[in-house]
This record gives structure tokens, sequence and C-alpha cells, in this order.
């Protein structure tokens, strides 16, 4: 319950009273009514806690060899992807989103996508990462879904992007069970996804290539605001001359960029500036970030 005066309040049927968190006169009280300055509760110092990293690249790359390299993962195979690999996996490419029984409740008991997350909330296990193999396969299954609720027959049917809208409820719900694992498991979250490439204007009209996710615009712009770590996995290119003409050329080497600068989306809240991460694993990559 909300109060105005003393904020958000949880009602214990057993005390009979408000139980912590509560505020009353400004102040943060617990169960035993005794009372914490707010300033006793600010903290410093970085914490080292799981990540939550979105990685996205052209078909083939090696975005799934990369998450392997993770501590003790476990994924989400959405497209089929992981059979080549050494790894722990759910196939669930002919899963639902959520599955209802005929009174419209939740089967917990049935396959799909948020009956694993919940699974992996819920029991114990020594699985450290969780592998999302990619979310561009995990997106029609959410429009699906959205369909199902709405009762329409697809994500046009109601015009001007209200579908794409409405999807937002689906999307949280996926979010929300992804940051219960990363907070009360202490998993790392490690989304997949592909590339697409967008012809953009720089702020002088100049057209270049913006390598973007491919996923519907609210979605994409929902996991850059997650994302702590957003790489790009490219290969490492070089120019090549031959007979008056440049190509672009590369060797097989990958570069992940965890840097925007305008041609792909990037980025790292651990203030890292240097150059792409190569090689291309998890150990490198937390030794340059904690470096």
């Amino acid at each position: 319950m909300w109060s105005p005066e003393r904020g958000w309040l949880w009602w214990s049927p057993r005390k009979n009273d408000y139980t912590i968190p509560h505020l009353r006169d400004g102040k943060v009280w617990n169960h035993n009514q005794q009372r914490y300055e707010m300033l006793d509760l600010i903290t410093m110092g970085r914490i080292d806690q799981a990540w939550k990293v979105l990685i996205h690249g052209p078909p083939g790359v090696g975005k799934t060899w990369f998450a392997n390299t993770f501590p003790k993962v476990v994924a989400a195979d959405l497209e089929g992807s992981t059979e080549r690999y050494d790894m722990a996996r759910l196939d669930l490419r002919n899963a639902p989103l959520e599955v209802y029984d005929e009174r419209n409740q939740v089967d917990k008991a049935a396959t799909s996508v948020m009956n694993f997350l919940r699974t992996l909330g819920r029991e114990d296990h020594d699985y450290q990462t969780l592998c999302v193999d990619t979310l561009d396969w995990l997106e029609p299954k959410i429009w699906e879904a959205t369909c199902k609720r709405l009762g329409i027959l697809s994500m046009e049917s109601l015009g001007y992007g209200k579908a794409y809208l409405e999807a937002d409820e689906e999307w949280e719900k996926f979010l929300n069970a992804l940051n219960f694992l990363h907070r009360k498991k202490d998993m790392n979250i490690v989304l997949l996804a592909h590339t697409t490439t967008k012809i953009v204007n720089d702020k002088d009209f100049n057209e270049f290539h913006r390598h973007d996710i491919k996923l519907q615009k609210r979605a994409a712009a929902k996991f850059v605001e997650w994302a702590e770590l957003i790489g790009f996995l490219t290969y490492d290119t070089y120019v090549s001359k031959k007979n008056g003409k440049e190509t672009s050329k590369h060797d097989g080497d990958r570069v992940l960029i965890v840097q925007e600068d305008g041609q792909y989306v990037a980025k790292n809240r651990f203030g890292y500036q240097g150059e792409g991460i190569q090689p291309v694993n998890y150990d490198t990559l937390r030794e340059r970030l904690y470096g």
C-alpha cells in the first residue's frame, strides 16, 4: 500500500503492523521499530556482481562460441545454434513463450521459455551463466503471445504500430525473469542477437552503414538500455589491393567492439575506452574491463 506521508508499506497479519521497509517521519524503520538513517544505507566502491551482456554480430561470426567461454553456461537454444558446442542447453525452438490451461492460467508444467527461466530461478543448480540464443528468434514467440492475448491475427492488425506497443508487456515479463536470475541467482545473462545493417546520415548528411540489433526498434531500445555491456562481434578486417581495387578481407580473427563510434551499437559501463577486445573470450574480456 502506498501512503503519501510514509511511502510504500507492507502489511503483516502476524504482527498486525506494517513491516519494513517503510518510511515514517522521513526515516526508514524496520519491523522492530529501529530507525535507520538514510545515509546509513549508502554504499561505496565497485560491486563485483554478475554481468548483463548483449552480443550482436553477423551470422557465423562466433557469438555462441564466445558465450560458451563464460563460466558454467546453460543455453536457452531458440534457433538450434548450440548443437555443435559442448555446452548445457534446453532446446526451445518449438516452445512458446508461455502456455496457458483451459482456465487461462499459466501451465507451469509445460515446456515454455518462461517456465525454463522460472525453473532456473526456483531450483538449486550450479549454472553461473544463462545464454539466450538468440533474441531475434525469441521475438516471433513474443509476437505470437501478444497476438494471442489481444485476439488478433498478426502484429499489423491494429495499425499504427499499436501491437508492438502492446508487446512491451511480454518483453517486460521476459526481462523481469532475467533480472530475477541476475539479482537473486547471481547469474551472468548473455543475450545473443544477429545484426542488421542500416544506412544512416551523420550530422553533415553523409551516408554510412550502421550495424544495429536485429529487433523491432522498441524492443531493441529496451535491451540497449538494460545491458551494461553491448559488444559488436565481427571479423578483424584489413584492406587488400588488387588490380588497383581495394577490398576488405579477414583471416578469420575476431574482434569484440565494446565502444560506440556511430558505425555499430556498442557500449560498456565499466569505463573501458581501449581498442577492440582480442582474443575474444570471457577471460580476456574480464581482464580488459577490470584491468
